[in-house]
C-alpha cells in the first residue's frame, strides 16, 4: 500500500506542472499582434512607467508602447475546462484525481492593446470611438495574456494614464 501511494505521488509531482496555466507568477505573454519586434507566445513581464506600457521579454529587447500611441484597449476573460490536464491526470493516478480535475475552471486574462504612432491619427482614432463605443479601432495591435494577479492593476492604471476606457469584451465561458 505505502508503495502504491508514494507512486501516485510521484505521478501528480510530476503532472502538476501540466495543470498550471499558461502564464504563472506575474508574467505575461504575447498572444498576438502586428508589433514586428515580438514573436507568438513570447513570455515575459507586462509593467507600466511614466510614459509607457513596457513589455520585457525573457529573451530579447523590451518593446514600449507610449501611452499617448494607444488609441483603444479591450479586456477579455475566457474561461474552460482543464480536458488535456485531466487526461494526463487520469491516466497516471487510474482515474482517480480526474473527475475533480474535470469539473474545475481555468480563466485567462487578455489585454488588447490598439495603438498608432502618428499623434494626429490618435486624436482622431479616440474621439471617433469615443463617439462611436461599437467602432472597430484600426491600426497596429497587440494582444496580451496577463496574468490573474496584475490585470485588475495593469488595466486601472492603463486607464489612468492614457485617459482612454477600457473596453470588456463579454467572456466566454
Amino acid at each position: 500500500m505505502k508503495r502504491y501511494l508514494s507512486t501516485l505521488l510521484v505521478c501528480m509531482l510530476l503532472v502538476s506542472p501540466l495543470c498550471l496555466a499558461a502564464v504563472r507568477g506575474h508574467k505575461s505573454m504575447y498572444a498576438a499582434g502586428t508589433l514586428a519586434n515580438l514573436t507568438k507566445g513570447e513570455m515575459g513581464r507586462l509593467q507600466t512607467s511614466a510614459t509607457a506600457l513596457v513589455f520585457s521579454p525573457d529573451k530579447g529587447e523590451a518593446v514600449t508602447i507610449p501611452y499617448s500611441a494607444i488609441t483603444a484597449m479591450d479586456y477579455g476573460e475566457h474561461a474552460g475546462r482543464r480536458v488535456g490536464s485531466t487526461v494526463a491526470l487520469g491516466v497516471t493516478t487510474l482515474g482517480v484525481m480526474a473527475l475533480p480535475m474535470l469539473l474545475s475552471k481555468k480563466k485567462r486574462h487578455y489585454l488588447t492593446v490598439y495603438l498608432n504612432n502618428d499623434p494626429k491619427v490618435v486624436a482622431e482614432e479616440r474621439d471617433r470611438l469615443a463617439k462611436d463605443p461599437k467602432a472597430v479601432a484600426k491600426g497596429d495591435v497587440a494582444i496580451f495574456e496577463i496574468n490573474k494577479h496584475d490585470y485588475a492593476d495593469l488595466i486601472s492604471v492603463l486607464q489612468a494614464k492614457t485617459g482612454v476606457a477600457v473596453r470588456e469584451e463579454e467572456s466566454k465561458r
